[in-house]
């Protein structure tokens, strides 16, 4: 499901859930990405109604956005029960350890990892 709410997931698949500054993104007139199996919502749109509806195996965030951050996600996550995968989304931070460590304090329970895009894209 998108931000407009169109459905993206394959059948039969739990989809992943991305979370972040999507309503200044239309705003600014970009364009939202369409990847089966994704979903794309405003961190305003992260409730328990919508997380029952959608029921994502992952979910996935920048570490900070402009009107949100990682903390403030787990611990939306953790209030919520998600028993899922919360991964945040960073590039080139110095202590990815106190990070994880600072998202987990806030939910214990949610299993939570850093996915530094240098480990993936190292030349950019």
């Amino acid at each position: 499901m998108t931000i407009d709410g169109s459905d993206s997931s394959p059948k039969g698949t739990a989809p992943t859930l991305v979370v972040g500054d999507m309503k200044t993104w239309v705003r600014e007139g970009r364009d939202l990405p369409t990847v089966d199996g994704y979903h794309f919502i405003d961190i305003s749109q992260l409730t328990p109604a919508f997380m029952r509806k959608l029921a994502p195996d992952i979910v996935l965030s920048a570490l900070v956005g402009s009107n949100f951050d990682a903390v403030e996600i787990a611990r939306k996550l953790g209030q919520m029960d998600f028993a899922g995968f919360y991964r945040v989304i960073t590039q080139n931070v110095p202590d990815l350890d106190l990070v994880i460590a600072e998202v987990r304090n806030i939910a214990p329970l949610l299993d939570v990892d850093v996915i530094d895009l240098k480990d993936i894209f190292p030349e950019a």
